[in-house]
């Protein structure tokens, strides 16, 4: 995993697609007083444990980031590994798409219909 961006506020934890999104919200929450970590995850397994758990006893306020299925995803492989080791003084929140049937369309449409985008990081960083 590679730290693109350091802040103190959120961690953004993204792979793929979503590193672009991740870094866009990034800008958006920075003109509002918010400081983001965006790290690039790079893949879905095996994650960076050693970099992802530093971080998370950091920065304990986390969003995970993917365009693939959350079930069994990223965002739960990442909450899986810090439970196993220990790590429960975090809250987590995951971006993805849910347990659906996926429409065809344009894949920008289709990353605003299933808040795949950096809107939905944003939007979620302030909830």
């Amino acid at each position: 995993a590679e730290i693109l961006k350091e802040g103190t506020d959120l961690l953004i934890l993204a792979v793929g697609r979503m590193v672009y999104e991740a870094l866009i919200a990034y800008s958006i929450l920075i003109k509002e007083g918010i400081s983001s970590t965006v790290v690039n995850c790079r893949f879905i397994k095996p994650i960076d444990k050693d970099l992802i758990h530093d971080l998370v006893k950091k920065i304990p306020n986390v969003i995970t980031a993917e365009e693939g299925m959350l079930e069994g995803g990223f965002g739960s492989a990442v909450i899986e590994s810090l439970i196993d080791s220990g790590i429960t003084n975090f809250s987590l929140k995951r971006i993805g798409i849910k347990e659906t049937f996926i429409e065809h369309g344009a894949p920008s449409l289709l990353r605003s219909k299933y808040n795949l985008d950096a809107s939905a990081i944003v939007k979620l960083a302030k909830s």
